[in-house]
């Protein structure tokens, strides 16, 4: 019986493990917070403007939000980082996690660094915005003074997200834990009669 709950508690572990982050066809769903991540791809060579006013009602992104770096380290977190996030190196894991299912962008088409526009206040609000650079060696950067907003860059992108309509189901592992747990009670009240 022992080996059975044992069996059972790892295949428990292992299931929660893989929650997190899913890819979907043009956005990521970070299903620890809720919400859906537009992928990088989808914003770049727009400038900071052209994204704000595609923000409002009758734009092509309405309904998605600009989002913070405090935001953004969420998604972080949920990629397997551990914050703090600002100006500090040792986060290749969440890095890792998300240059390959929230896409790369990078002011010099390195394609190997995720450089994103963010909502947080600029140095000079009507001149420039904020962003974050998230470098392949796992150092995370955020500065208010980003770039132009009235600039388009072919290799920057705007972390967008909104609340995701996601619903989480019951995953085949859980359903082979449900099983084992049946076939444990069944074997604990067949070893009771006999």
């Amino acid at each position: 019986m022992k080996k059975v709950l044992l069996f059972a508690a790892l295949c428990l572990a292992t299931v929660r493990a893989n929650a997190g982050l899913l890819q979907n066809v043009n956005y990521l769903t970070d299903t620890n917070s809720g919400l859906d991540w537009l992928y990088l791809s989808e914003t770049v060579d727009r400038s900071a403007n052209d994204i704000q006013s595609s923000l409002q009602a009758g734009g092509d992104l309405y309904g998605w939000t600009l989002a913070t770096f405090n935001d953004l380290t969420n998604l972080y977190d949920a990629a397997g980082g551990t914050g703090p996030y600002n100006n500090t190196g040792g986060h290749q894991t969440a890095y890792n996690a998300l240059v390959t299912s929230w896409g790369a962008a990078s002011d010099h088409n390195r394609g190997d660094e995720i450089w994103a526009h963010l909502s947080d206040a600029s140095t000079y609000p009507s001149i420039q915005d904020s962003g974050v650079i998230f470098y392949s060696s796992g150092y995370s950067r955020f500065s208010t003074a980003f770039s132009l907003s009235s600039s388009q860059y072919n290799s920057i992108g705007h972390a967008l997200y909104r609340t995701s309509s996601f619903i989480e189901v019951s995953e085949p592992g859980s359903l082979a834990l449900l099983g084992l747990g049946v076939i444990g009670l069944g074997y604990v009240r067949k070893k009771n009669q006999g």
